[in-house]
């Protein structure tokens, strides 16, 4: 799942940032999400910089998960330049099903 934030809200500025996703916990494995940061050591220039998240525990429950970002930059970088972070799941999960992202300063 890919995210395009508006870019009145951040734009190639190094902000900081919070994450926030409700997702339903089934299958095993990690999710995370990859982030167009200001972190230009990152791979690819920045543009696609790991946060680790939670572990899917196949609780089958709704939970939330927060990211912490210290240098999000939000380019729009990702994805043929159309999105600034995506949310990734372990790939033998039957698919991961996201009820709300939030993104604050």
């Amino acid at each position: 799942m890919y995210f395009d934030v508006n870019d009145e809200f951040i734009y190639r500025e190094p902000t900081k940032v919070l994450i926030t996703i409700e997702y339903f916990d089934a299958g095993a494995g990690e999710m995370g999400i990859e982030y167009d940061s200001s972190d230009f050591t990152s791979r690819d220039e920045g543009r696609w910089k790991d946060a680790f998240g939670a572990e899917l525990r196949n609780a089958n429950i709704w939970k939330t998960t927060s990211f912490e970002l210290d240098d999000a930059y939000f380019g729009n970088r990702q994805h043929d330049d159309l999105s600034d972070f995506r949310i990734w799941g372990p790939e033998e999960s039957q698919g991961l099903c996201v009820a709300r992202v939030t993104v604050s300063k």
